[in-house]
């Protein structure tokens, strides 16, 4: 599949240079943006081959090309590549934000770096009030460290619409709105309507104007729905802010979500204001080749894959991990189109055992001129992934008899070879009375030992406890206490755990088994009379 992967993007390489020679025949000034985009896809492609094929066949293939586009052979750029995450780097702290948390990041001191703003609830009297968390960048450009926080500084103030509605969830983004040289704040907020039953969602846009100054801002009162934004029923889950259609100024994309039929459509708020006087439509749905249906939830723009448009990036719950989606910009940066399938888990992006939500943010916090990645988790944590330019080394861990990176870097196998052959399941044995003993194929058996299966699964008193009058354990699921009733007096007990080790045992014991320190789990207890062995199982 690799092989296959690779001669298509030759096959694409061919393509462009091909047409790139065309267009450059025709000397037409109205050809000036396609020529320089699809130098951009060229200069991709041969990055993402560099290695692959050989200098001097990436040289024939390029011909001339190679001059006017500016390749150099000895220093390819590379594909963009992300190191694994750290957890709150830079003394950035988590706070009470509802559900997801949203980073946000900009130089609002004016000082030459940048200072970070999430969300935070205000809790007082009924519902949530949603407000700000702010931490200072207090080291420098290049080596941030945040301050400890401080919260609704700069005049701001938590957001808490009218009764019957409380606001759950508000994703906030630094923008200069007013284009006057300062950076104000506008919020999708969600809000659930409680009047009447089923509850009726409801999405409002908060508008924080600054009216302070770069160095020294302070924000007005936060009023409703600016600029031509309306509340929108049915909930539009979340918003991200880009100059989607290359005209100049700040339009919106989004999705919205049905709770009556969890239907999700892809929305498109233009600006056809000014960057000044911002004005917006109302939503456009699935608009740039996005179907209904489609969910691509929490949503950012970035050009990650550099070739001079804006991309969709998002993230995703699994059963058991998170992943990354990519969705390529197949347009160009004044007609944008996002028709193709989602590319999951690119550019070395990967949070395998991570199981929730994210809301995306590139910035460059360490000054290196490109865009790391920030990810505000749905248990309020930040996840920094370093932009790093290279391909980080993959590993394997076996995490229920498979083999899965564990996205650190740091699992025990360096092959997935290696793993594999270490990571086998355990052959077990669980009796089926009175058909026999079987592998359940997973590790869970009961027995390690096929002749101990068969010597219990031949006695039916081991599975079947009729002999016994007025025979029961309970409670089963068991909190701290379990109760064992019967007719005959008990000589043994024994308790094992999912894997068969036998972790207690008594003899002569009471009637009560004090069980408070187990973990959570499944386990077994064999009860031993005279002349008979019960084996039952209970959860705890």
């Amino acid at each position: 599949m690799e092989n296959k992967h690779y001669s298509r993007k030759q096959r694409q390489l061919k393509y462009l240079v091909k047409q790139l020679n065309n267009l450059l025949k025709k000397a037409d000034d109205n050809l000036k943006l396609e020529i320089r985009k699809m130098a951009a896809k060229i200069k991709y492609l041969v990055s993402q081959l560099s290695g692959i094929i050989n200098a001097n066949r990436m040289k024939r293939i390029l011909g001339t090309i190679a001059l006017v586009i500016g390749v150099s052979f000895t220093n390819t750029a590379n594909a963009q590549w992300f190191a694994y995450p750290i957890q709150d780097p830079f003394n950035l702290q988590d706070g009470n934000d509802n559900e997801v948390n949203s980073p946000e990041f900009a130089d609002i001191d004016n000082d030459g770096d940048l200072d970070y703003l999430s969300g935070e609830y205000i809790y007082g009297g009924f519902g949530y009030g949603l407000g700000f968390h702010y931490q200072e960048n207090i080291g420098n450009a290049t080596n941030p460290n945040f301050a400890n926080p401080t919260i609704n500084p700069f005049g701001l103030t938590a957001y808490s619409p009218a009764l019957p509605e409380i606001g759950l969830r508000q994703h906030h983004k630094f923008i200069d709105l007013d284009n006057d040289g300062d950076f104000d704040i506008l919020s999708n907020v969600r809000a659930v309507d409680i009047s009447s039953y089923p509850y009726a969602w409801n999405s409002h846009f908060i508008y924080y104007e600054n009216i302070g100054t770069p160095s020294n801002p302070q924000f007005s009162t936060p009023t409703l729905n600016q600029f031509g934004l309306s509340t929108t029923p049915n909930s539009i889950v979340y918003t991200t802010l880009g100059d989607i259609d290359g005209d100049g100024d700040t339009d919106m994309l989004g999705f919205s979500l049905n709770y009556s039929n969890y239907a999700t459509d892809f929305l498109f708020i233009e600006n056809i204001g000014s960057a000044s006087t911002p004005n917006y439509t109302a939503p456009q749905l699935n608009v740039f080749g996005i179907p209904s249906g489609i969910n691509y939830t929490l949503i950012t723009l970035e050009d990650i894959d550099t070739d001079g448009d804006l991309d969709i990036m998002f993230s995703q719950e699994n059963y058991n991990s998170t992943d990354f989606g990519f969705v390529e910009n197949t347009g160009t940066a004044i007609n944008p189109q996002f028709s193709p399938l989602p590319n999951v888990n690119s550019f070395g992006l990967s949070l395998a055992n991570w199981q929730g939500q994210g809301i995306l943010n590139f910035k460059d916090l360490d000054g290196d001129g490109d865009n790391d990645l920030i990810v505000g988790t749905d248990d309020d944590m930040n996840l920094y992934f370093e932009s790093v330019g290279v391909q980080q080394p993959v590993t394997y861990e076996c995490i229920n008899y498979s083999c899965v990176d564990p996205g650190t870097g740091g699992g025990t196998y360096a092959t997935l070879t290696s793993c594999q052959t270490n990571c086998t399941v355990p052959i077990t044995y669980e009796c089926d009375f009175p058909a026999g003993c079987y592998d359940p194929g997973n590790g869970s058996g009961f027995y390690i030992d096929l002749a101990d299966c068969n010597l219990d699964c031949s006695y039916s008193t081991s599975v079947n406890e009729n002999g016994i009058k007025n025979f029961k354990i309970y409670p089963n699921p068991v909190n701290s206490t379990l109760n064992i009733s019967s007719d005959k007096k008990i000589k043994k007990i024994e308790i094992y755990d999912a894997i068969g080790r036998i972790i207690y045992a008594e003899r002569n014991p009471s009637s009560v088994i004090n069980v408070e320190q187990l973990e959570s789990g499944l386990y077994s207890i064999a009860i031993l009379f005279d002349d008979e062995r019960i084996v039952k199982r209970f959860t705890k």
